[in-house]
């Protein structure tokens, strides 16, 4: 099995009929700083290229990294960011976002505390969200019996 965003395993795989997913739940990155941020640096949301704001990002190739991507660099939803630390975890993310060093897109899930009692603001709008589901996928040559058992609870 392969726990993963949507989009991490190859639609090739998945149209050759190698591999078959299950969504296990969906969530939302958005973009996040911590509350004081924003106005402690005199910075505003979505930058200019000459005053970029400073950015906690993902690993580059990773799903996340790549949904981020894409969206900062699409015409109607641009942000101007920059690079400042990259790291492979949410968690790592949340930690430099809490200590005051930029802005990330986390997940709703694993910032919603911090967003009810205020430690966190998001910003941005809609445009600035990026959905995604999360996806159990397994080889459908493995046919051991825990294996097929498992699914077939999984899929319910």
């Amino acid at each position: 099995f392969l726990l993963a965003y949507n989009g991490s395993v190859s639609k090739k795989d998945h149209d050759a009929g190698l591999f078959e997913s299950v969504t296990l739940g969906e969530d939302v990155l958005i973009p996040v700083c911590r509350t004081s941020f924003m106005d402690s640096r005199l910075y505003e949301f979505p930058a200019s290229r000459e005053f970029p704001l400073p950015y906690i990002g993902y690993m580059p190739g990773s799903a996340l990294a790549n949904m981020v991507n894409k969206l900062t660099n699409h015409r109607q939803s641009r942000v101007h960011l920059r690079t400042i630390i990259e790291t492979g975890t949410a968690e790592t993310i949340k930690a430099f976002v809490l200590s005051d060093f930029g802005l990330s897109w986390l997940p709703r899930l694993a910032i919603s505390e911090e967003l009810n009692n205020g430690t966190l603001t998001e910003l941005g709008d809609e445009r600035h969200r990026i959905p995604f589901r999360i996806e159990l996928t397994r080889c459908v040559a493995n046919s051991h019996p825990d294996v097929i058992m498992t699914w077939e609870k999984l899929k319910g």
